[in-house]
């Protein structure tokens, strides 16, 4: 069992939101998306993130960092 904060799907990507914008290289993320995963070992995240970017670009390398940051200290409701 993981001894992690839990938030839910619209508090993380509310949080997300926040950190994403104070990084300009991130102002073409129009969407976040947050799903549930299978936690594989207690060790390891219950949730992912998924952008929606404008024009097609690639995600920010920033915006996957910044998910692997939150993941590491939040689990999902």
């Amino acid at each position: 069992m993981s001894n992690k904060q839990t938030k839910t799907r619209e508090e993380l990507a509310a949080i997300i939101n926040e950190w994403l914008k104070s990084h300009p290289e991130c102002d073409k993320v129009t969407g976040v998306a947050i799903a549930h995963i299978v936690r594989i070992a207690d060790d390891r995240h219950n949730w992912h993130a998924a952008f929606t970017m404008a024009d097609g670009d690639a995600v920010p390398a920033i915006a996957l960092h910044i998910v692997g940051q939150l993941s590491a200290e939040f689990d999902l409701a």
